[in-house]
């Protein structure tokens, strides 16, 4: 089976994928400016299928007419838009990431991406989780 063509995701203002951001976090002393890698990693759910408010804000970096109104058919209060968003997004389980290798026109700015993805939940440690309970 062959892979969609890769696409990279970076701001075009910067010269390198690695470029310093600044992001709120709740402990500014452990990361108070962090590389684009650092947030997508360690801050925001990339592989969470993404909400319809996300697909809509989405569509406006569509260059494709086609791309655009799909993204924003959708993402619709429609009974048809809501079916296919459930078929396409939720029974697929795709995240934001194979939504941009699939709509080859959708090149939306990282810093926005950033914003739309949700924060990753603290996963807290507990004994049901360590080896040492369950070696």
């Amino acid at each position: 089976q062959s892979h969609p063509e890769s696409k990279s995701i970076r701001n075009p203002n910067h010269k390198s994928q690695y470029n310093t951001i600044i992001i709120t976090t709740r402990n500014p002393k452990q990361h108070p400016e962090i590389t684009y890698r650092i947030a997508l990693t360690h801050y925001v759910d990339i592989t969470t299928p993404p909400r319809t408010n996300v697909i809509k804000d989405l569509a406006q970096y569509a260059a494709d007419e086609k791309e655009k109104a799909f993204l924003l058919h959708i993402s619709s209060n429609t009974t048809e838009g809501k079916n296919e968003f459930n078929d396409w997004v939720v029974k697929d389980q795709r995240h934001v990431l194979q939504i941009l290798q699939e709509l080859p026109s959708l090149s939306p700015p990282l810093d926005h991406i950033l914003e739309l993805l949700p924060r990753l939940q603290a996963r807290y440690y507990s004994i049901a989780s360590s080896s040492k309970s369950h070696p």
